[in-house]
């Protein structure tokens, strides 16, 4: 665990998670674009990865047209089994042992 590739996965897996999560509030401030002052009021940096899931799921049913939406909750059930995953990884992680 301590190997100097397993530590560059993981730490490729944190930049990667930020990534998502970036593009997850870029994704809702695009499609509530009329509206993105208040969607970025909504989008507080505390929020949880869940909770933006939640709030882009809500917006993918206010503003895509229901014939388009079924690939948008694919990817969200694909974005919410990766953050599950993370998390898995992460805890049972930080519960055993320190990341440093």
């Amino acid at each position: 665990m301590h190997s100097p590739e397993f530590q560059q996965q993981l730490g490729q897996l944190v930049l990667n998670a930020g990534f998502v999560e970036s593009d997850i509030r870029n994704a809702i401030l695009t499609l509530c674009k009329p509206n993105s002052k208040q969607a970025s009021l909504l989008l507080i940096p505390q929020a949880s990865m869940s909770n933006k899931v939640e709030l882009l799921k809500r917006v993918f049913v206010s503003e895509i047209n229901e014939a388009n939406q079924k690939d948008w909750f694919d990817l969200i059930k694909d974005i919410t089994e990766l953050f599950q995953f993370r998390n898995q990884i992460f805890h049972r992680r930080t519960s055993n042992q320190s990341l440093y």
